[in-house]
């Protein structure tokens, strides 16, 4: 596990050593057992350089970059490559000789194979990864990004002026930090931001920085006129959308669906617990996390013997009991759970360190995510470093097996709107949000009920999205309208409805006549949304800056491709989300954790708030920093909030986000 970054210049001068050097050290938190750099020789023009965290292979050997053979190819790698193992032994029968035991040389053997075929090069490969690839034959470098998005790619490139210069890097900090970003705001992704709580691919929140989209790939050719725009391409190796169509469901009966589940889980957690170092397993006592660990516990030989829990005082926010439940019958074995407590004080005067956790994870944080999870994460994976290297992490499951409680919303939206007149639907849902005090409780009646209203107006296409929203329409108008005489952008606020959901609309006509069940394509949606630039980004960054590696099960290739053939029916059934997981968890550990209702991993920030915890943090940088937001905006939603009018928690924290990144990095609108 490691940090990237490249740059490349076009009219091939020399680039400083030093100047590649200065921008790998900004991401020493993700490498700090040591650095690699390519610069100058025969490739003046190129400039390649990682962090390393040594998980496979420690010795000197597997420093990068590594190559083949002759050293024609050079390869460094963020991630780890879970089938290195057959592969190596594959291309070993075939005469290719390997001189570490690290899974990044794999790499250059394997594209040498191929003879340059760069999709099936690509498509050979499971594991989490974003890489730089140089072939010094043929003058061609080749930037990838893994299929599901675990491991983050940004690069800067103008298409409209390709005599300048691009540059790729693991972290979004560093190309801001290179200069070679203008540090200026997209409108447009600032709108989006307000709505979703993140920016969608391959958008950033600047406007000149983007994210490399997973399952592609850039392919830079530097023996081709950049003048003409033939230098860089982006391309395509792996497309869900596409594999989504291309396979019919073959598992529609239960047993088959449990047996094919836990034969794969096991093969994946055989494969993802190799590593040279101490590993261990978070625990959150949900669902995922739950059969994951009973899993993991059970393998022979397994040496993740560590499992972390956070713990809440808040019931509805926690479930430390049910994990417990998952390890009581392992500690004698030698395996370690670690309950780890997220205290509060009793009042406002009390000591408490919410704050100083919440900074920490803002300062983690390099890009435009409103999730508040950040602050529970940042806790848990600072405790887990402490004792391992490396971790297995649930996310994943939600998006592959159906487990929001809005894919069994649109069937209900339907029958709402079509039985209720649209006035009467209006004035019911101004008299829900003004008379029924938001509580603070997660996933509380009042929320759940509030968010299905508010979204009833709106097109199916965007719907399920409008659940979730951070503002409604009405306040993003009145927190954007300074944005109509400062942008540098033209922006029209009385069309912020169409820009803020404009990526979403897109993903679902480009799907809706591919793929025929709504559930299966809201999960698609949401794989390429939410999991990508909400969850994922976290855990990345929050990780990487504690030096730990936390490696994703659910979303190897193998599940992947199992989710496919999964039908429909058995993910979300009736009103009972990841049904035919639900079943399997309650096989193996009864009712109490199969019928447990989601919690999710997120803090109870709506009591914080009211209780004026976060106070210096929303004098700091809910009020400062962005002008260009409407101050009276911002204060009567803080005012809505407090008075509990509408929990707007999730939206402050958002502000408070974008504020403190402003203020960061200096960006401006």
């Amino acid at each position: 596990m490691c940090g990237i970054v490249g740059l490349v210049n076009f009219n091939n001068r020399p680039i400083p050593p030093e100047t590649i050097r200065r921008l790998n050290d900004l991401m020493i938190h993700r490498g700090p057992n040591g650095g690699g750099l390519l610069a100058g020789g025969d490739s003046p023009g190129i400039a390649l350089a990682m962090r390393r965290l040594s998980v496979i292979d420690l010795t000197a050997t597997g420093e990068q970059p590594l190559y083949n053979e002759d050293k024609s190819v050079a390869v460094f790698m963020n991630g780890e490559i879970y089938n290195y193992r057959a592969l190596r032994g594959e291309l070993q029968a075939r005469g290719h000789h390997f001189y570490s035991t690290s899974d990044t040389e794999v790499l250059p053997h394997l594209y040498e194979e191929c003879r340059g075929d760069e999709i099936s090069f690509l498509r050979r490969l499971n594991g989490m990864f974003a890489f730089s690839l140089y072939d010094r034959r043929k003058n061609i470098l080749i930037v990838a990004r893994d299929r599901a998005g675990i491991k983050p790619l940004y690069y800067s490139y103008d298409s409209k002026n390709p005599r300048r210069d691009f540059a790729f890097a693991s972290e979004l900090n560093v190309i801001i930090e290179s200069g070679f970003s203008s540090k200026t705001i997209d409108p447009k992704s600032l709108q989006e931001y307000l709505a979703l709580g993140y920016v969608t691919p391959p958008k950033t929140l600047l406007s000149d920085v983007f994210k490399l989209p997973p399952g592609h790939y850039i392919r830079i050719d530097l023996n081709l006129n950049p003048n003409r725009n033939k230098g860089i391409e982006i391309k395509t190796y792996y497309d869900y959308l596409l594999e989504i169509e291309n396979t019919s469901p073959e598992i529609d009966k239960l047993p088959d669906a449990k047996a094919e589940f836990l034969s794969t889980l096991n093969a994946i957690l055989k494969d993802q617990t190799i590593s040279d170092v101490k590993g261990g397993i978070f625990l959150s006592g949900g669902l995922d996390s739950s059969i994951m660990t009973h899993l993991a516990l059970r393998s022979q030989g397994n040496s993740y013997r560590d499992i972390f829990t956070l713990a809440f005082k808040q019931s509805s926010f926690d479930e430390s009991t049910l994990a417990q439940k998952i390890t009581r019958d392992y500690h004698e074995q030698g395996y370690k759970h670690h309950m780890i407590p997220f205290d509060e004080p009793s009042n406002s005067n009390g000591s408490s360190n919410i704050e100083e956790i919440a900074m920490a994870a803002l300062d983690s944080i390099d890009d435009a995510i409103a999730d508040t999870s950040v602050i529970p994460t940042y806790l848990l994976m600072k405790r887990a470093s402490q004792d391992v290297v490396v971790a297995l992490g649930g996310d994943g499951g939600d998006e592959l097996f159906g487990g929001y409680p809005t894919y069994y919303l649109p069937p209900l939206a339907k029958t709402a709107t079509h039985l209720v007149p649209p006035s009467a639907l209006a004035l019911f849902e101004r008299m829900i949000r003004q008379h029924l005090p938001a509580s603070g409780h997660y996933m509380s009646f009042d929320f759940k009920l509030k968010s299905f209203l508010n979204a009833l107006s709106s097109p199916e296409s965007i719907r399920h999205f409008k659940w979730k929203e951070l503002f409604p329409l009405h306040l993003r108008m009145q927190l954007l309208r300074p944005l109509e005489t400062t942008a540098t952008t033209t922006i029209d606020t009385t069309n912020d409805h169409g820009r803020s959901y404009q990526f979403i609309e897109e993903l679902y006509y480009k799907a809706n006549k591919r793929i025929r069940n709504t559930k299966s394509l809201l999960m698609w949606q949401d794989f390429n949304t939410f999991l990508q630039e909400y969850v994922l980004i976290k855990v990345d960054r929050i990780s990487m800056r504690h030096s730990l590696e936390v490696r994703v099960p659910y979303l190897d290739n193998r599940m992947i491709d199992f989710s496919l053939k999964l039908s429909p029916s058995l993910k979300v059934k009736n009103f009972t989300t990841k049904y035919f997981l639900r079943e399997l968890a309650s096989d193996l550990f009864g009712k109490s954790i199969a019928k447990a209702p989601k919690r999710g991993f997120i803090p109870p920030l709506a009591e914080w708030i009211n209780k004026g915890f976060m106070n210096n943090l929303i004098q700091e940088y809910y009020f400062a920093a962005l002008p260009a937001l409407s101050l009276n905006t911002r204060e009567a939603i803080l005012k809505s909030h407090r008075n509990r009018e509408c929990d707007y928690s999730r939206g402050i924290w958002a502000i408070i986000t974008l504020n403190y990144l402003c203020k960061k990095y200096n960006l401006t609108l």
